[in-house]
């Protein structure tokens, strides 16, 4: 994303409605899916381990800190420097295109809007890489933008090149050997406006980003509320459309051409 678009993120990310939302709905999926405990034979502490990749201005890590021990890491160096404001050490600056991290190493990793970034030439190739260091059972947490036609001046400050279906998302899950156990629209109620905005900026001039200069507004708590009962519902059902896709998959293990063939024999 920009650089400045970094800074604004870092003043407004703890009370912005937006990013408070979806760090409860991280919460409640952590809740309704724990990770797995590490495995036995892994040379690590007895806590969970958990890596926030794309970890941006650092909300999210702080937050996860209650979960297990929370490594992050992310490309832009002014996002890690945000994320050393708020005292968080286990960074590395890298790309979720190559993690700097051994294979099997995580219970729980996590993507927020990683995944649609013009930096990311593939979806795959993430993806993969979190299967690589997530532990067999492992549960990988993915928010993504959803409906190409939303595109708008946001989104070109944030530098997205890419919006998403549920089907599409599920399909880069399954190829990348991942089975996507909770997948659901959100941010719903408030798609009839936000769409109507959007589709209008298509014929305005850019006037980049959606996030404010500070965190107040006279918007943020009816906001709030309305994502708080979206929330309910999702605890519940998947909503059927929205701005944005949250989904929860679990790495699943994954065999040869030959492994599958001595299965096959095996059940013959």
């Amino acid at each position: 994303m920009n650089r400045e678009e970094y800074e604004r993120m870092y003043r407004v990310e703890d009370t912005h409605w937006w990013y408070r939302s979806l760090h409860a709905l991280v919460e409640d999926f952590l809740g309704a899916y724990p990770p797995p405990p590490p495995s036995a034979n892994q040379h690590r502490p007895a806590s969970r381990a958990l890596i926030d990749i794309g970890c941006g201005t650092g909300a999210l890590l702080n937050q996860l800190d209650r979960h297990g021990q929370v490594f992050g890491i992310d490309l832009a160096p002014e996002a890690l420097a945000c994320c050393r404001k708020r005292s968080r050490t286990r960074l590395a600056q890298a790309s979720a295109m190559a993690l700097p991290f051994p294979a099997e190493n995580f219970q729980a990793a996590f993507m927020m809007d990683v995944l649609y970034h013009l930096n990311v030439a593939d979806p795959m190739t993430p993806l993969r890489e979190a299967h690589r260091v997530l532990q067999p059972g492992g549960l990988l947490f993915v928010n993504v933008p959803a409906y190409a036609w939303l595109y708008s001046s946001h989104d070109h400050a944030v530098h997205t090149a890419r919006r998403f279906t549920r089907t599409q998302l599920v399909e880069y899950l399954q190829q990348a050997g991942f089975e996507a156990v909770r997948i659901s629209y959100w941010n719903s109620l408030l798609f009839p406006i936000v769409a109507a905005v959007r589709l209008a900026r298509k014929w305005m001039p850019n006037r980049g980003s959606d996030l404010p200069e500070e965190g107040g507004s006279a918007l943020n708590t009816p906001l709030l509320f309305l994502l708080s009962v979206e929330r309910f519902l999702i605890r519940r059902c998947s909503l059927p459309f929205g701005l944005s896709i949250f989904a929860v998959a679990e790495k699943q293990l994954s065999f040869s051409s030959e492994e599958k063939k001595e299965t096959k024999k095996s059940q013959d």
